[in-house]
């Protein structure tokens, strides 16, 4: 289902908040638990995104915790993508679709490969996170 709301909080990597239709949309976008690295993820997820923006976001279910599942479009590409080829996130393998799932595997293969962002400098952190969403 794809809708189009206002930013309006970005909560870390992986948790944003859209108004949609007078409503609070709670989006959970590429993975779910960024606490040791959460704010460099917070950092690079601000500098892609803007606060009071309109984005199209595209909801495939809900997570564990009841949040949206959400790819937010960002220009050409997806901010779900630009955060794990940045390597400021990994991903969440339970909540994709095969094609996906290769598709985001190169993408962070890419990104643990060449030591982008937390990969640089975070990577048993990231290696960690990766391993549990295995």
């Amino acid at each position: 289902m794809t809708l189009y709301g206002t930013l309006n909080k970005i909560v870390d990597g992986d948790t944003l908040y859209f108004k949609t239709n007078n409503k609070n949309v709670k989006c959970c976008v590429s993975n779910k638990d960024m606490k040791s690295a959460g704010i460099s993820a917070i950092c690079y997820a601000k500098s892609l995104l803007t606060l009071n923006k309109m984005y199209e976001y595209d909801v495939s279910g809900k997570d564990r915790y009841g949040r949206s599942i959400c790819v937010v479009h960002n220009g050409n590409s997806t901010f779900n993508e630009q955060m794990v080829i940045s390597g400021y996130s990994t991903i969440y393998r339970y909540y994709m679709n095969k094609e996906e799932l290769v598709h985001y595997e190169a993408l962070l293969q890419k990104a643990k490969n060449g030591r982008v962002g937390m990969w640089s400098n975070r990577y048993e952190v990231m290696e960690c996170l990766d391993k549990a969403r295995r």
